[in-house]
């Protein structure tokens, strides 16, 4: 039989040695995650399918994108816009609630007869109260005179 096997391994050639065989292109998946590979598929696709269109098709889909980032900006634009505005009713609003507290003091301390006093009550006399008066009265003087913070 040893005749019969050594013709019959002479007519069909015996594969390679393991070593020499070319590895299987699993062995290189290994290390790469599955998702990188999806996602790879996904934007070829993508491309094959742009590359497809027709040219005027792609101008439009580009256009589309145009228009929606420039929607985007502008919303985005107008948010930080109101966002400052309120801010800056936050600060006028404090910068209110400060004055009035000094103006309170102020009034407490102003004496009537005095040349300021009887200014500060003709003054006075235009506005709803003499706190408001005397708010006003206040935010004028530090708007003239620096502040020293």
């Amino acid at each position: 039989m040893d005749e019969i096997d050594q013709l019959l391994a002479s007519l069909h050639p015996s594969p390679p040695p393991p070593a020499s065989r070319p590895s299987p292109p699993a062995a290189n998946f290994s290390t790469r995650s599955i998702e990188d590979l999806l996602s790879q598929i996904d934007v070829s696709e993508t491309r094959t399918a742009r590359s497809a269109a027709p040219p005027q098709q792609l101008v439009e889909e580009i256009k589309t994108e145009n228009l929606q980032q420039q929607a985007e900006v502008a919303r985005q634009v107008e948010l930080d816009r109101q966002q400052k505005q309120q801010r800056r009713e936050q600060l006028k609003q404090q910068r209110r609630a400060e004055l009035a507290a000094q103006a309170e003091q102020w009034l407490k301390s102003l004496q009537p007869k005095s040349s300021e006093g009887r200014w500060f009550e003709e003054f006075a006399c235009h506005y709803s109260s003499r706190l408001e008066a005397a708010i006003d009265y206040l935010e004028a003087l530090q708007d003239i005179t620096p502040s020293s913070d």
